[in-house]
């Protein structure tokens, strides 16, 4: 399939500008569009184009390369536009690209209580007359994914984080390492150590709680021992 209108501010827009929020997209759609997305989904590429083809007609809400603005839109463009050049679905691709290399094993999409709701957290809100709470077990909707859908336990996130603090090579080249973790904007957060302060991030704090504590074991994994001064 193919999208509508595009404006022409995002015309020139590249998928680092998308990955980067600095595509001028706004957050997300009107939200008059977007509660329409709650529904069955038997085609999730076709789904996502029609969520796309509404983004990239709406008014921008900057120049491109403008400012740096959060942007739902602009992760589920970025996936759009993997979808139409494998013709596989963006969930069948994070699966297979991301997930197995990594050996992350619980990873799914959407409320992770839906099909467990035992075994899992779940958010609770108000009733209507604000006078209980109530488990909550709304979610986005499927297009949304590639923004927010994505649900694993603590482990797998530190799987996660671990690749990212120590760059397997079977994962990516260590110059894709390099363009991941190299802000666009100074303001924006990186994964690696602060050289100035000496101060760990947070995937190295994660990483030292749960996996040198024997929750995770990943292959090839090496510790530095310092000699103790006497």
């Amino acid at each position: 399939g193919r999208v509508g209108t595009i404006h022409e501010t995002y015309q020139q827009t590249t998928f680092a500008h998308l990955l980067s929020h600095r595509a001028g997209l706004q957050p997300n759609i009107p939200m008059d569009q977007f509660g329409t997305f709650h529904r069955p989904v038997e085609d999730p590429i076709a789904d996502r184009l029609e969520w796309v083809s509404i983004a990239l007609a709406q008014e921008p809400a900057a120049d491109l390369a403008e400012k740096n603005i959060y942007s739902n839109n602009g992760y589920i463009v970025a996936a759009a536009m993997l979808e139409a050049a494998t013709g596989e679905p963006w969930e069948i691709l994070i699966q297979r690209e991301v997930f197995a290399p990594l050996g992350i094993e619980h990873a799914g999409f959407g409320d992770p209580a839906a099909t467990r709701p035992q075994a899992h957290p779940r958010g609770h809100r108000f009733n209507d007359q604000h006078t209980a709470v109530m488990p909550a077990g709304a979610d986005n909707p499927p297009a949304l994914g590639p923004a927010g859908r994505v649900h694993m336990p603590l482990a797998d996130i530190a799987r996660y984080l671990h690749a990212h603090a120590h760059r397997p090579e079977h994962f990516l080249s260590e110059a894709s390492f390099d363009r991941l973790h190299t802000p666009r904007l100074r303001r924006l957060l990186r994964l690696r150590v602060d050289h100035v302060t000496h101060r760990p991030t947070l995937a190295q704090r994660l990483e030292h709680h749960v996996v040198r504590r024997g929750r995770v074991r990943p292959k090839n994994r090496h510790r530095r021992r310092g000699r103790r001064q006497h």
